[in-house]
């Protein structure tokens, strides 16, 4: 195949939106493990031979999928074919607006971030950010064959449904309902809202399909995700886990706002650049910074533990790597312990895969994807 030139080319996601039940779980099961058989597919599924072959048969004719003889010289007899999702096939735009800031990336099924772009205009301005926005998206048309949709992060509570309900208060000022319209209008590709971006990345690309991932993302905010295999969990009222749910007072908290005033900085962003260097010169005023509110996290991080029981807690935000392992080594799981009870099993806690402010537009590349392979969400 060849990748799309110009809008007119790109291929309409007509036939991933049609994908039957059967055919998500098969498509799913070959992302998850390359490399399988047609027969341990089968077997793994407890799908009927005839079943996975027509689907298989169809994936190949798409060209999403590849299926390759293994080549093993010590080996007797005709090696077996090998299934694996063929890069670029499909993917994922994804981008994230802030007053920081346009960024747009390609991710294809396999979690490979193929390309990215960004514009530093403030996206508080609709009709420039606009522009820019669609200039973005028009330059990575040409880095995959097929598109899922279009996910624009959106650091806000949203519904069900999927409109936005309350977005955090240094963001306010940004259309992202105004950039939805506008970009479906421009490119005819389904374009969803999501604040959940990082936390499905986590679950589609960095975690076992049978992990229960909780992940608590620190930005403007301080918020969190549920996700149990492919499925989000909202709470009933699209509420749960989300800005402000994890500490909800206004005290001491490690969100971009609560560090631009420590540091006596204009707006609600220290910026990347200010931080590395505090960093790279181990400023004693930042490590200071990092105990107190990292310890400040055990609290709400033990109630998650005794009510949801996670098999994994993943730390993610808008900071550098180093300062989200340095505000995860404060973090006890323990304080609602109680003392002769059996103590609950303790969750793995690690830092993501993608963090930074560029990883927002890769994340929600990522859930374009997910919401392909997990229609009923």
């Amino acid at each position: 195949m060849t990748h799309p030139q110009t809008l007119d080319d790109v291929s309409v996601p007509k036939r991933l939106r049609q994908m039957r039940d059967t055919e998500r779980e098969i498509l799913e099961a070959i992302r998850r493990r390359p490399g399988q058989s047609r027969a341990e597919l089968a077997q793994r599924l407890d799908y009927s031979r005839a079943l996975l072959t027509q689907s298989v048969s169809s994936f190949l004719e798409e060209g999403w999928i590849t299926e390759k003889r293994e080549h093993v010289p010590s080996r007797r007899g005709q090696p077996s074919l090998r299934l694996k999702v063929r890069e670029r096939a499909i993917a994922g735009l994804g981008l994230s607006l802030s007053t920081g800031g346009i960024r747009g990336a390609v991710v294809d099924l396999g979690g490979k971030i193929l390309q990215t772009a960004e514009n530093g205009i403030n996206a508080q301005d609709l009709q420039v950010g606009s522009a820019a926005a669609v200039s973005i998206i028009r330059d990575l048309l040409s880095h995959a064959d097929c598109f899922a949709g279009i996910t624009i992060w959106a650091p806000a509570m949203i519904s069900e449904s999927g409109e936005i309900e309350e977005v955090t208060p240094t963001q306010s000022g940004v259309d992202f309902s105004g950039y939805k319209k506008i970009l479906e209008d421009e490119f005819g590709l389904p374009v969803l809202l999501e604040s959940k971006c990082p936390s499905i990345d986590e679950a589609m690309f960095g975690s076992d399909p049978e992990d229960l991932v909780f992940m608590l993302f620190l930005d403007y905010g301080i918020g969190g995700s549920l996700i149990d295999g492919l499925r989000v969990f909202r709470g009933g009222f699209g509420q749960a886990v989300n800005i402000g749910a994890l500490v909800p007072d206004t005290g001491l908290r490690p969100s971009l706002p609560d560090l631009a005033k420590y540091f006596d900085l204009p707006g609600s962003e220290p910026g990347t650049e200010f931080l590395e260097t505090l960093l790279s010169n181990r400023d004693q005023r930042l490590l200071d910074w990092i105990q107190s509110r990292g310890e400040v996290l055990s609290d709400p991080m033990s109630i998650v533990v005794q009510f949801f029981n996670p098999t994994d807690v993943v730390l993610s935000g808008m900071y550098p790597r180093e300062i989200l392992e340095g505000l995860a080594d404060q973090i006890d799981f323990s304080r609602y312990d109680v003392p002769g009870r059996l103590p609950i099993k303790k969750p793995r806690l690690r830092i993501a895969r993608n963090v930074g402010p560029g990883s927002l537009a890769a994340t929600a590349g990522s859930t374009s994807l997910f919401r392909v392979l997990a229609a009923k969400n």
